[in-house]
Formats: C-alpha cells, structure tokens, sequence
C-alpha cells in the first residue's frame, strides 16, 4: 500500500491534495516510527520524499505535511543508516534538501520554519553522522 501512495504522492498537486485528504500522513508516520520490518518502514518514508521533493506539491501542502511531523519521522528513518541502503539515504537527504530550499525562498519573506524544525529533532547532528558515511554520494548529500 505504501508503495501505491509513493506513487500518487510523486504526482500532480490535485493528486497529493487527495492523499492527504484521505488522512493517512499520520499513519505514514507512525509506520516509519515504529514499523519493525523494514520495507514497509521506507516505502512510508519514500512517501514524504516524493511528496515533497516530487515538484507537484504546494506550499500549504508541504506545510501540512510538516505540521504531521514528517522532519521528525524522516530524521529518525535517517537515523538508521546502517540498516537503509544508500538510496533510500539519498532521497530522504533529497527531501530535506528540497524544504531547506522552500525555507530559502521563505527566508526572504521572513518566515523561515523548516530549517527550525530540522534543528528542533537533531538534524545537524544527523547530517554529521551521514557526512561520514561510506557512501561518496550520502556523504555529499549531507555536507550540503
């Protein structure tokens, strides 16, 4: 099931807009917090990934989807980098990526939240750690 709504959330806003009508962000959530096999644990996380780093997505819908504790959940699956492949790394560092850019452009209107909200669940100490990973392409990822 996850993996059809990673699907759906890579698409049109009218598309993300449905899912998070349907409720199930905070599922998605507690399924990347809690979720004992793993697999599931990362096509949940894969939803937030292409909901936010996919381009369809409004401001209000990523705001939403913050608000839900994404940062958090998505800086926990982080958290396990010994047991997430490199790729499933490279895209939740692709989504902090792509809020850290939202926040830039929010920045200039001075409302900075996403970069708060990062620093608030232990994100630099995060990227710290995957700066160190084996991996050159997780490495640079997190020293961006």
């Amino acid at each position: 099931a996850c993996w059809a709504l990673s699907n759906i959330l890579a698409g049109t806003r009218s598309q993300i807009q449905q899912v998070i009508e349907s409720g199930v962000a905070p599922h998605l959530i507690e399924l990347i917090k809690t979720d004992a096999y793993s697999e599931v644990r990362k096509e949940a996380a894969w939803c937030f990934g292409n909901a936010i780093t996919g381009g369809g997505s409004s401001d209000v819908q990523v705001e939403y989807l913050v608000d839900q504790g994404c940062v958090e959940a998505m800086l926990d699956f982080l958290q396990m980098r010994l047991r997430v492949e490199e790729r499933w790394q490279i895209m939740a560092l692709e989504m902090f990526q792509s809020l850290l850019e939202r926040d830039a452009v929010r920045c200039s209107e001075g409302r900075p939240r996403y970069i708060e909200e990062v620093r608030k669940y232990g994100g630099q100490e995060v990227m710290k750690g995957l700066s160190t990973s084996p991996h050159d392409s997780v490495k640079a990822s997190a020293l961006r």
